[in-house]
C-alpha cells in the first residue's frame, strides 16, 4: 500500500485518529474527531474517509457500532508524517543531564541509569546496548594486587568499556612486581586492537612472570569473545498496558526482554541510524509482534557505539518516546566522551 493513495486531508484525518487512539485508548468516533481536533469538515465527510482508510489497510473498526482505531499500517504512516518537533525542551534537556552527572562508578552505572530514566520519562521499558567490543583498541591496563597469588586485571578499551577479570598466580607477587609488568605490557599493548593486544600479550608470556602474562592475554580473549550487554529497565511499566491484552501475551513480552537475546540483535542493528522505529511486526521477534520499539543510537567522533531504546505497545506515545530516546543518546554520548577525555 503506498501512501499517495491518501490525500491530504485523509491523511490529517488518520493522525488525528491516531493521535486521539493514543491519548484515550478507545476507538474514535467522526464526531469525536471533529469536536476534539477542528477538523473543518463535516463527521459525514471525516466519517467517509475513515472508511476509505479502512479500506486501504489504515484503520479497522473492532465492533460494528465502534469507532476506528489504527492499524500497524496506520502507525507507520502517522510516524513517517511526523511535522512537530521530535524533541525535549532545553529545561528537560539539562534536567536529564544532571541526572546522568553524577554517575561516577562506569560505564555499566551510567547505562543502567539511564535506562532509569529513559523508562521514567516515556512510562514504558527501556533498553540500552553497551558499546561493542568488536573494533574496540586498549586504551590502558591496570593489575592489582588482591592477595599474594591473586590479580586483578582492569582493561580500559578506547569506547569506553572497562572490563574486569582476576588471574590466580600459583606463586607469590607484589604490587611492585605488577607495577613493573604492568609497565612492560601498556609499552607494548596500548592503541593495539583488542585481538591484537591479545596475541601480543600470549608473545610476551615468557620468564618469571608467564603465568601472569598469559592470564592478562586470557583475560583479553574472554572479554573479546564476551556478546554485547544490554541493561534493561522499567519492565513494570507494561504490567499496567491493557493494549496487550491477554496476560499470556505481557508475560511473553517480559520474557524477551529479560532473555535479552532479541533485543541485543535489534540494537544492534540500528546502529547506523540516528533514529529508527520498528511498529509490530516490524520488530522481527515473534513475542514482540504487538510492540513497538523506538531506538535511538549514540555516537562519539561520529563512530556509533551503541543504542538506546523504547518498548511498549504499538499505541505508545511515538513523539515522546523520539524525543526522550535521541535526548538520552545525546546524554550518553556526552559522557562518554567525557570519560575517554
Amino acid at each position: 500500500m503506498a501512501d499517495e493513495d491518501i490525500g491530504a486531508r485523509q491523511g490529517a484525518i488518520l493522525s488525528a485518529v491516531v493521535e486521539e487512539f493514543i491519548r484515550s485508548g478507545e476507538p474514535v468516533g467522526s464526531k469525536n474527531l471533529v469536536g476534539r481536533y477542528r477538523l473543518t469538515v463535516s463527521a459525514a465527510t471525516v466519517r467517509n474517509d475513515m472508511s476509505h482508510l479502512e479500506e486501504l489497510g489504515y484503520l479497522v473498526q473492532p465492533h460494528t457500532s465502534a469507532g476506528r482505531i489504527p492499524t500497524d499500517l496506520g502507525y507507520r504512516f502517522f510516524v513517517d508524517h511526523l511535522t512537530q518537533p521530535v524533541a525535549i525542551d532545553e529545561n528537560q534537556k539539562q534536567a536529564l543531564e544532571r541526572e546522568l552527572a553524577p554517575v561516577q562508578a562506569g560505564i555499566e552505572e551510567l547505562l543502567q541509569k539511564a535506562t532509569e530514566i529513559l523508562s521514567r520519562h516515556t512510562r514504558q521499558a527501556a533498553a540500552v546496548l553497551a558499546p561493542s567490543i568488536s573494533g574496540a583498541k586498549l586504551r590502558h591496563l591496570d593489575l592489582v594486587r588482591l592477595s599474594q597469588r591473586l590479580v586483578l586485571v582492569v582493561i580500559v578499551s578506547d569506547n569506553g568499556r572497562v572490563d574486569k577479570r582476576l588471574v590466580e598466580l600459583d606463586y607469590d607477587v607484589t604490587q611492585a612486581d605488577l607495577d613493573k609488568a604492568q609497565r612492560d605490557l601498556n609499552k607494548n599493548l596500548l592503541d593495539k586492537l583488542l585481538n591484537e593486544a591479545q596475541s601480543a600479550a600470549a608473545t610476551l608470556a615468557t620468564g618469571k612472570q608467564k603465568k601472569l602474562v598469559q592470564g592478562v592475554a586470557d583475560a583479553l580473549g574472554e572479554v573479546i569473545q564476551e556478546e554485547a550487554r544490554m541493561f534493561v529497565g522499567g519492565t513494570a511499566n507494561l504490567a499496567g498496558e491493557t493494549a496487550f491484552g491477554e496476560l499470556d501475551t505481557l508475560h511473553r513480552i517480559i520474557e524477551a526482554l529479560e532473555s535479552q537475546k532479541s533485543m541485543t540483535r535489534l540494537l544492534a542493528n540500528a546502529l547506523d541510524a540516528p533514529t529508527s522505529v520498528k511498529i509490530g511486526s516490524e520488530v522481527g521477534v515473534e513475542d514482540l509482534q504487538s510492540c513497538s520499539v523506538v531506538i535511538a543510537s549514540y555516537n562519539v567522533e561520529g563512530t556509533p557505539l551503541g543504542s538506546v531504546g523504547v518498548i511498549g505497545p504499538t499505541r505508545m506515545d511515538y513523539t515522546r518516546a523520539l524525543a526522550f530516546t535521541s535526548a538520552v543518546a545525546r546524554a550518553i554520548a556526552g559522557r562518554f566522551e567525557e570519560i575517554s577525555g
